[in-house]
């Protein structure tokens, strides 16, 4: 997945790595949103992405009791897909509600979680944080 060459073959394997992500430990948290950061660099795999359904726990990843690192690379993945949200132009009405475009979207759940980060203790965390909402 670090390359663009074969991650079309994992496209219809997009919903079970946010499966994964819900359900999996920190190291298997950390290296799901590692591929899906991979996967929102690639704007043939960005569409696919952004359209999947997501659980609802997805959003649970970015509060203050998540492990520094699975936060950073959940802020990491949210900050590839913001700043790709704002270069390319979507069509709303092409995203089903509960999609992650939905959830990264300004008015979506994971800005105003990441909002409430701002006064995190770690201070990696909190240097991103400043630095996406600054985005918004």
């Amino acid at each position: 997945t670090i390359t663009n060459d074969y991650q079309h073959l994992l496209v219809n394997s997009i919903a079970n790595f946010f499966r994964l992500l819900s359900q999996g430990g920190g190291k298997i948290k950390v290296e799901i949103l590692k591929i899906l950061s991979n996967f929102a660099e690639n704007p043939d795999m960005l569409k696919k992405l952004l359209g999947t359904q997501v659980p609802s726990s997805f959003s649970s990843l970015y509060n203050s009791y998540v492990e520094s690192e699975i936060l950073i690379n959940a802020l990491t993945l949210f900050e590839i897909i913001f700043d790709n949200l704002r270069a390319e132009v979507f069509n709303y009405r092409e995203f089903n509600k509960g999609s992650l475009f939905y959830l990264c979207t300004t008015s979506g759940v994971c800005v105003k979680k990441i909002r409430a980060l701002a006064n995190h203790h770690d201070l990696l965390v909190k240097v991103k944080v400043i630095k996406l909402v600054n985005k918004f």
